[in-house]
């Protein structure tokens, strides 16, 4: 899950306050099927180093240490679940392959080119600057390699929290502030319907049907517009960027893939 000093809220918050605004979600941040599908996507092979954007703690970091000889980087500001995350890594005796740095997407501590895949999920809502965040994503990234950007879409009927986040977002609307999100759980938001000419295309989901664009539906305090995003992608120097909205472990996402 990717953040900043100049991020829409504070993440960065008292280990008590963390723990009362996180406790809720703790299993869902802990493992997920979303975090599992999303590396699956990734098809990671044998060897590669992969970056986890807003890893929270670790849900699809362990995942893909899973795989042979695979080298895991994560960034996570959040200092309570950065810790957790720590704790689970330190357990598992997995600190060689696996490292939890703070940091947040616009300023990536990762060497240039040193990227094989990169993933964010239920994080890009998080992201004040995404023009920055293309631009690091684009810096690290290897030739060749390949990013994933998920993110849930509660905007979506068909959704099970759908009738949760509405009334959520309407009480957020009355009380003049947003909400969260975090490493596999988080607030979806809607887009413009339809594709662009940003030399992106629009791909069906694996059972060879694509959901339909959310139209019309009230600006949600974190809106992403994935067309938009696809935009900053392009002009960051990837290419072959494909938008989807499709269902993924059970539930409706907005997706982004784009290659080096």
């Amino acid at each position: 899950m990717a953040h900043s000093d100049e991020a829409r809220m504070e993440h960065d918050r008292s280990a008590f306050q963390a723990a009362l605004l996180y406790g809720r979600h703790f299993f869902e941040f802990w493992k997920s099927d979303l975090n599992r599908a999303v590396v699956d996507m990734a098809e990671i092979q044998p060897g590669m180093t992969v970056l986890d954007i807003g890893a929270g703690m670790g849900a699809a970091a362990f995942e893909a240490v899973k795989r042979d000889g695979v080298t895991v980087v994560t960034v996570e500001p959040t200092t309570f679940m950065r810790t957790i995350f720590k704790a689970r890594v330190a357990t598992r005796r997995l600190g060689p392959r696996v490292a939890v740095l703070n940091a947040a997407a616009q300023r990536l501590p990762v060497p240039s080119g040193s990227i094989d895949r990169a993933w964010m999920i239920n994080v890009v809502h998080h992201i004040a600057d995404l023009a920055a965040a293309s631009a690091e994503l684009a810096r690290v990234t290897k030739p060749g390699g390949r990013i994933l950007i998920v993110d849930e879409d509660f905007t979506n009927e068909s959704h099970p929290k759908y009738e949760q986040m509405k009334n959520r977002h309407q009480n957020h609307g009355r009380h003049g502030h947003g909400g969260h999100g975090h490493g596999g759980h988080g607030h979806g938001a809607p887009g413009d319907s339809g594709p662009t000419n940003a030399g992106h295309r629009h791909n069906p989901d694996q059972e060879g049907h694509e959901e339909e664009h959310p139209t019309g539906a009230e600006e949600h305090p974190m809106a992403i517009d994935f067309d938009a995003l696809a935009e900053h992608l392009k002009a960051a120097g990837f290419s072959d960027i494909q938008i989807r909205y499709a269902s993924l472990a059970g539930v409706p996402t907005r997706q982004a893939t784009a290659f080096k």
